[in-house]
């Protein structure tokens, strides 16, 4: 009589039979497979045999909590060599012309790559918002890319600018915007792309010119955009020259964006500035010893932001003072009256 199936001590199934003859036991282990991922698998780890930190985790500084804030103070002498180590880096913006596609980080890089013809040693690193950190070998390669302010990549212009500490490309410290400028009246001989392209030129660097001026079919004005400094000089009249004769050109500019003259960034007034307003509170930000024409001033007086700051400070406890007076004299005409 056949058993079809056999069965150890421990009930584990070992296999068929036939008869009183004992078959050869079948290994009982089981191997059931894991499908849960595990943490860093969920986290997209490719490799999961990371090499080990370099540092001590145990000689880390301890954070602290002031107010409702966690603080983590930073080890001074690893953040002085990291800022040594970028005396040779700059920063590097995008703008993409407006009939261009959107263009990965990599495309950008290949691009100024094949355009600088850079030595070895050196990497660009994309920041998002259109910023790259460029890391050189030398000060002296550097310098060579930085003696042109902006390139001409086939997806737009590069600009190149100074590297700067605490950067931060959601809200980068520039005084540099675009603008769209007018050339006011200019005859018609000179309505050639080059020509009035370097008209524009004398205001800041020409990233575009409109179709209406580009086509010719209005002659009040030639409209280009143009990158422009907004801590320099923007005239409002040009010096053209050609051979034997000379004229002036009027300029206007469109929707200038607001720029504070005190801490020098692009996006508010001098009058809203939060550097400003903590130096009234008593709370002094670093301290600007140039002098530097105010916004507003008549007849381009030149003054000393230091003073006028201060003034803006005494002025504004005099009136806190006079405010406390007031209140104080009306809340004892109303206990007289009780």
């Amino acid at each position: 009589m056949a058993t079809p199936f056999l069965f150890d001590q421990n009930r584990h199934y070992c296999g068929f039979t036939s008869g009183n003859k004992i078959p050869t036991p079948i290994s009982t282990t089981v191997t059931v497979e894991n499908k849960s991922k595990s943490y860093v698998k969920a986290l997209g780890a490719a490799d999961l045999n990371l090499p080990p930190l370099e540092v001590d985790v145990s000689k880390l500084s301890i954070p602290s909590l002031k107010g409702n804030e966690v603080v983590v103070t930073l080890n001074e002498e690893i953040y002085q060599q990291s800022l040594q180590e970028c005396r040779s880096n700059l920063i590097g913006r995008l703008l993409l012309s407006r009939v261009s596609d959107p263009v990965s980080a990599e495309e950008v890089c290949r691009q100024v790559t094949k355009l600088w013809n850079p030595g070895a040693g050196w990497r660009i690193v994309p920041l998002g918002r259109g910023f790259f950190d460029m890391h050189f070998a030398t000060i002296e390669e550097m310098q060579r890319i930085q003696s042109r302010i902006s390139w001409n990549l086939p997806c737009g212009l590069f600009r190149v600018m100074p590297w700067q500490a605490d950067f931060n490309p959601k809200a980068p410290k520039t005084s540099r915007t675009q603008v769209w400028i007018r050339i006011e009246h200019i005859s018609q001989e000179y309505w050639h792309t080059q020509l009035i392209l370097e008209i524009a030129r004398g205001v800041g660097v020409p990233l575009q010119m409109d179709s209406t001026t580009k086509n010719r079919r209005f002659g009040h004005f030639a409209r280009v955009l143009v990158d422009v400094d907004m801590a320099g000089n923007l005239p409002s009249v040009l010096w053209v020259e050609r051979k034997g004769h000379g004229f002036r050109v009027e300029i206007t500019y469109e929707k200038l964006p607001l720029f504070c003259s005190g801490c020098g960034i692009v996006g508010h007034s001098f009058t809203n500035c939060r550097a400003k307003s903590k130096q009234v509170r008593g709370k002094p930000v670093a301290k600007l010893d140039r002098v530097i024409p105010m916004e507003g001033a008549a007849n381009g007086r030149i003054v000393d932001l230091n003073k006028h700051l201060e003034s803006i400070r005494y002025r504004l406890m005099i009136d806190l003072v006079e405010l406390v007076l007031t209140w104080v004299l009306r809340l004892e005409k109303g206990w007289r009256r009780d």
